[in-house]
């Protein structure tokens, strides 16, 4: 849904300037989602972000080249070392001044002659969106887009769907799968036409490229996920409950130095003050603090979105997208903010399904309530 309301805006809204931050160290990857803004034609600034990173790997980018190619002006920048930061803000003025369009990018010549044939059916019918955009999407089989034109002229998507079953029979794959792997053929073309060795015949090798190889290995890759998810948890049950047990044993032997209270009102009041905050501190410190911490610590470090990737067949079966996985272990900390993060999901079934699940997790609060009253109820 964000998705759709991002592109809504740009292509109906028409703002001044794009500005497409992309990550030069994986440029391939990112030129896919920059293809498809060239193809809404709006004017467009590239920030190629992180090229402290791509450098490490013995590579630079003719950032001019790409420039020639794409029709649009292209900065390299650190963000977070603010380098490129000004230059950028310079361009983006330039840029909104010109109104300079990106070059048309062309795929295979059997998309493209169908595009044509396509574009010339669509007539005068006015979708606000624009045209090349709206013949790939029709070639796509997009069902909204395919609504727009089904009550102008309901002839412009029964000639979408014959050159789109074309496309399947000449290629042997769904119309989308087959734009999609054009996007990824052009980005790769563009890629090798810009990069350049620093050190020709030697390729560095990073250390997130060697933990991506043990975090997205067939094998390793899930003994590494079940480590880390497993890890948490045994935080969360061995370490946080001894830890729990040390603060309130500290906490206990000051109980023993409160003031001597003799009216009954005021008894109950620091009595119950004082085990209030001795309820919060054996709850917060070793249990919530740590968890949020350590979690924190493996989103930022983009590890969940491997785990995320690695269990994505899994989750599949389940009827979800592999990034589920992302609220159900929010949930082992707290399932309110768990259920506000099942918005991810792409669809309303998806996220109706996964809400429901998170709620089966136990939380870190009903954690301690379980495990309280199996101590009273269960203990031998």
């Amino acid at each position: 849904m964000e998705e759709i309301v991002s592109r809504d805006f740009i292509a109906l809204e028409k703002p001044d300037i794009v500005v497409n931050v992309t990550d030069a160290s994986a440029l391939e990857r990112n030129l896919f989602f920059t293809l498809q803004l060239i193809e809404l034609g709006v004017p467009m600034v590239i920030a190629l972000n992180q090229v402290d990173l791509m450098e490490k790997k013995g590579l630079s980018i003719d950032a001019k080249k790409l420039e020639e190619i794409l029709g649009v002006s292209v900065v390299t920048t650190v963000a977070i070392k603010g380098i490129g930061i000004d230059k950028l803000t310079e361009i983006i003025i330039d840029a909104i001044e010109n109104k300079k369009l990106p070059n048309k990018i062309k795929y295979g010549q059997e998309i493209e002659q169908r595009l044509d044939k396509l574009i010339a059916a669509m007539g005068n019918v006015n979708t606000g969106y624009p045209l090349r955009w709206t013949a790939i999407k029709l070639i796509e089989k997009d069902a909204e887009i395919r609504s727009l034109f089904e009550k102008a002229d309901p002839n412009v998507p029964m000639l979408a769907d014959s050159l789109a079953d074309e496309i399947e029979k000449i290629h042997g794959a769904p119309s989308g799968i087959v734009i999609t792997g054009e996007r990824y053929h052009v980005a790769d073309m563009i890629a090798h036409e810009v990069f350049r060795d620093v050190m020709p015949g030697v390729k560095k090798r990073t250390l997130t490229e060697t933990l991506d190889n043990i975090a997205l290995h067939p094998v390793l890759g899930y003994v590494a996920a079940i480590m880390v998810i497993g890890g948490l948890l045994v935080w969360t049950f061995l370490i946080g409950a001894r830890v729990s047990d040390f603060i309130q044993v500290f906490l206990t032997a000051i109980e023993q130095y409160e003031p001597v209270i003799t009216d009954t009102i005021e008894n109950i009041i620091w009595n119950g003050a004082f085990t209030g905050f001795v309820a919060g501190v054996t709850l917060i410190i070793p249990y919530v603090l740590p968890f949020y911490l350590i979690l924190a610590f493996i989103e930022d470090s983009g590890y969940l979105t491997r785990i995320s990737f690695m269990l994505d067949h899994g989750m599949h079966k389940l009827g979800l997208h592999g990034k589920a996985v992302i609220p159900l272990i929010l949930g082992y900390g707290c399932n309110v903010p768990a259920v506000y993060t099942c918005r991810i999901m792409e669809t309303p079934k998806q996220k109706t399904l996964l809400a429901y699940l998170v709620t089966l997790i136990p939380c870190t609060a009903r954690t301690i309530v379980i495990l309280g009253l199996v101590a009273t109820f269960v203990s031998i």
